[in-house]
């Protein structure tokens, strides 16, 4: 299952992505990929929302990963790459740069 951000992942629109998630991963759907190569901005509290899925998926033996397709933010904007330490976390799709 493939959930597609587009916008900002950020503390106003994060809580509707967890809930997103929240959904599928209690529907049972423990393979889900959050494709971020539309988001124009991922901050720290959009980051928090994924590892906090990533966690709940983990939990009954899935996995959450993250496509970003590298492309480069508009100046002034973060994208989740720049937020690195906690990328190992969140592993991305063979090929797929995160």
């Amino acid at each position: 299952m493939t959930v597609l951000v587009e916008g900002h992942l950020n503390y106003l629109t994060g809580t509707d992505l967890v809930m997103v998630l929240g959904g599928l991963i209690s529907a049972g759907k423990l393979a889900i990929a959050v494709d971020l190569s539309r988001a124009a901005l991922a901050d720290s509290s959009g980051l928090r929302c994924l590892l906090r899925a990533s966690r709940h998926v983990r939990a009954r033996g899935g996995e959450l990963v993250v496509i970003d397709d590298g492309t480069a933010p508009a100046p002034g904007r973060t994208r989740l790459r720049d937020l690195a330490p906690a990328l190992p976390v969140l592993p991305a799709l063979p090929g797929q740069p995160a």
